[in-house]
C-alpha cells in the first residue's frame, strides 16, 4: 500500500513539474511591454496565372535529325536542265518591198443572199466601182458539163455576146489575163468601145471560173494594184457563188420528181399559181388536167411495186412527149398526175388527152389488159383561185372520170 502511494507522489510531482518548465518557457518566449515587437515579413504575391498552351511533345534531337536525312535521302536529285535553245537566225532580207493590200470595200450583197442572181450582181457591182472600170464580166465554169455561167453589167448584149468565150488560157494556172481590143481605123474615134481590161480567177468551195473588168477610156491603163484589187474581190466572191449555186441545184431538184422527171406534187401549186395570175393579166383560157392510173393497186398487187414504178415513169415519159413546151406536167401522189394547159381550153385539153391516151396505150406492158389513164378535167373560170380549180379538177377526176383509150 505504501508503495502505491510512493508511486503516486512520484507521478504527481513529475506531472506538475512538467507543467512548470512549460509554463516558464512560454513566458521567456513573448516580449515585454517595452520592447517592440520584431516587424513580420508578409509573403511575396503570387505570380498571375500563365495562360493555357497546348502541350507539344518534340521528338529528341537525334530522331529529328534521323528523320531530316532519311527525308533528304528519299528526295530524287534535281535533273540537269537543258541548255537554252540558240536564237533563231534573222530572216533573209526580201529582195523587193511587198506592197501592202489594197482594202476592197466588202459587198453586203455576196453574203447577205443564197440567190444566185443577186449574188452575181453584187460581184458585178462590186467589180465596177473600181476606179476606171465602165464594165464587168463574170463567167462560171459548169461542172456538169453544161453550159458556163455568165453574167455581166455594163456591157450590151452583142458585147456581152462577143466576150462571153473569155477565159484562163488553159495549162498552168495564171494569176491574171489582159484584155486588149483592137478596132479597124474608123471605129477608133468611138468614145464608147471597150479598149481595156484585165481578168483574175475566180475560185473556192469548188467554183472555178473568171472575173474581169474593162474599160473605155483610152488613158486607162490597169497596173498590179488593179490586178490585186480584182484578186481580193474575186477570192471573196467565189465561195459565195459556188454556194448560191449549189443553193438553186438544190431548189431545182427540189421541184422536180426523181422517179418520173416532171414537177414535184409539192412545186404544182407555186406553177399553176403563176399561169393563173398570167392567164388573168392577159385575160387569156387556162385548163387544168388531172390524171390517174387505172388499177393502180391491182398492179402492185400482181407484179409487185419496182413494176407499177417503171409503168408510171414510161408514162411520164409519154406525157412528156405530148404535152406543148408552155405546159406544165406534174407529178400526183403514187399514181397520178397534173397537168396545167396555158391558153387552152376545154375542146384543146380534149384533143390533147386523145392523143396522150393513144401514146400511153401503145406501151408494151405485161400487165394484162393494157395501161390506161383516166382523166377529169376543169376550165378556169372568172375570179377562180388555183385551190378551187385544182378542187374541179380533181373532184370530176374521182365522180366522173373519162377514160384515155
Amino acid at each position: 500500500m505504501t508503495s502505491a502511494l510512493i508511486a503516486i507522489s512520484a507521478a504527481l510531482a513529475t506531472f506538475f513539474l512538467s507543467v512548470l518548465v512549460l509554463i516558464l518557457l512560454r513566458l521567456r518566449g513573448q516580449p515585454t511591454a517595452t520592447e517592440a515587437p520584431e516587424p513580420v515579413a508578409s509573403p511575396p504575391p503570387a505570380p498571375p496565372p500563365r495562360p493555357l498552351r497546348p502541350t507539344v511533345r518534340l521528338p529528341s534531337p537525334s530522331r529529328r535529325l534521323e528523320s531530316l536525312e532519311l527525308g533528304h535521302r528519299s528526295l530524287p536529285p534535281n535533273p540537269p536542265q537543258p541548255a537554252p535553245p540558240p536564237p533563231p537566225p534573222p530572216p533573209p532580207p526580201l529582195p523587193s518591198p511587198v506592197p501592202a493590200p489594197v482594202p476592197v470595200p466588202a459587198e453586203p450583197g455576196l453574203t447577205a443572199s443564197l440567190e444566185l442572181d443577186d449574188v452575181l450582181a453584187a460581184t458585178l457591182a462590186a467589180a465596177c466601182r473600181l476606179s476606171g472600170v465602165d464594165a464587168a464580166l463574170v463567167r462560171i465554169e459548169s461542172t456538169e458539163g453544161a453550159e458556163p455561167l455568165l453574167a455581166t453589167l455594163g456591157l450590151t448584149a452583142e458585147e456581152a455576146e462577143r466576150h462571153a468565150r473569155l477565159a484562163l488560157p488553159p495549162g498552168a494556172p495564171a494569176r491574171s489575163v489582159s484584155i486588149s481590143v483592137r478596132y479597124p481605123m474608123g471605129a477608133e474615134e468611138d468614145g464608147d468601145l471597150l479598149r481595156e481590161g484585165i481578168g483574175v480567177p475566180v475560185s473556192g468551195g469548188g467554183c472555178t471560173g473568171l472575173l474581169a473588168v474593162l474599160t473605155r477610156s483610152r488613158e486607162r491603163e490597169f497596173s498590179d494594184e488593179d490586178v490585186q484589187e480584182l484578186e481580193i474581190l474575186a477570192h471573196r466572191a467565189g465561195p459565195a457563188i459556188e454556194a448560191a449555186r449549189r443553193f438553186r441545184e438544190a431548189a431545182e431538184r427540189a421541184q422536180v420528181d426523181p422517179l418520173t422527171g416532171l414537177t414535184s406534187e409539192r412545186s404544182c401549186i407555186g406553177a399553176l399559181e403563176r399561169e393563173l395570175t398570167r392567164a388573168e393579166r392577159y385575160g387569156r383560157g387556162l385548163c387544168l388536167l388531172a390524171l390517174r392510173l387505172e388499177g393502180w393497186p391491182e398492179l402492185i398487187a400482181k407484179h409487185g411495186r419496182p413494176e407499177a414504178d417503171g409503168v408510171r415513169t414510161a408514162v411520164a415519159g409519154r406525157i412528156g412527149e405530148v404535152i406543148r413546151s408552155a405546159d406544165t406536167a406534174c407529178s400526183a401522189g403514187a399514181d397520178g398526175f397534173t397537168l396545167i394547159l396555158p391558153e387552152a381550153s376545154e375542146a384543146d385539153a380534149r384533143r390533147l388527152l386523145r392523143r396522150l391516151g393513144g401514146a400511153v396505150a401503145a406501151l408494151p406492158s405485161r400487165w394484162e389488159g393494157g395501161i390506161a389513164l383516166v382523166a377529169g378535167l376543169a376550165e378556169l373560170r372568172p375570179g377562180e383561185d388555183s385551190p378551187s380549180l385544182l378542187a374541179r379538177a380533181r373532184t370530176a377526176l374521182d365522180e366522173r372520170p373519162a377514160r384515155l383509150d
